[in-house]
């Protein structure tokens, strides 16, 4: 992806697009990394990059194409998002807190609408930092979109923090640093068969992780330096 960017910086659009969409093709959530675009750069600019990277991808899954493949795809993401969980923290509390009073179809149709929460959050971030206009600034946004997700995701393995780590340390954020030394903790899961979860592994490990973030929120002052720094 930063390939991709640095293209796109240097005005070669199309050759920025085609990078990206080798990352699309792994995993679907470098998408997050695009709505960034849009504050960096000018809007249509964004617009452009955005749609050759959508439009490259979805010819490069051509060739793998079925009539089933759209219906399976999608029973996929809704099997992947709604049952499957993995080092879940807010997500997995939210749901014991809605098991304590609220029947089992109710509390899936909640469950269902928290999906919108993460893009809340993602929202608002990108507008309180919205006037980081300056390319240097996307890493900087990536954090912010990234560490959204992966604190507020139903299944959060631990190589999906690799990204998180590389732009923490990048910016001097030492957070993602302190959570890649504890979640292998996670690992514990596969100690039996069938894999069982260690809840309370899991419910440590974000506790601390929200400790080392308010106590670096509160050394580091985060927010006004990004803007002051950033700008």
């Amino acid at each position: 992806m930063s390939c991709s960017v640095l293209f796109y910086f240097e005005k070669a659009i199309f050759i920025g697009g085609c990078f990206s969409f080798h990352c699309y093709l792994f995993k679907l959530w470098p998408i997050l990394f695009l709505p960034p675009l849009f504050i960096i750069l000018k809007k249509e600019k964004a617009i452009q990059i955005s749609a050759i990277a959508i439009i490259v991808s979805l010819f490069a899954f051509l060739p793998y194409y079925f009539p089933e493949l759209p219906n399976n795809f999608s029973k996929s993401l809704v099997l992947y998002f709604n049952y499957f969980e993995f080092h879940a923290g807010i997500y997995h509390w939210t749901k014991i807190i809605l098991d304590q009073f609220f029947n089992y179809e109710v509390r899936q149709v909640i469950m269902f609408y928290y999906k919108i929460f993460p893009l809340l959050l993602m929202g608002l971030f990108l507008w309180k930092f919205r006037n980081l206009k300056q390319s240097k600034n996307w890493l900087f946004l990536c954090l912010g979109i990234l560490g959204i997700y992966l604190l507020t995701g139903s299944v959060i393995q631990p190589w999906y923090i690799i990204p998180l780590l590389v732009f923490g340390i990048l910016h001097g954020i030492y957070t993602p640093l302190f959570w890649s030394l504890i979640i292998p903790l996670t690992y514990l899961t596969y100690r039996t068969f069938p894999y069982a979860e260690i809840h309370w592994v899991n419910t440590a490990i974000h506790l601390a992780l929200l400790l080392f973030i308010a106590i670096e929120f509160r050394r580091k002052n985060l927010v006004n330096n990004a803007l002051r720094n950033y700008h």
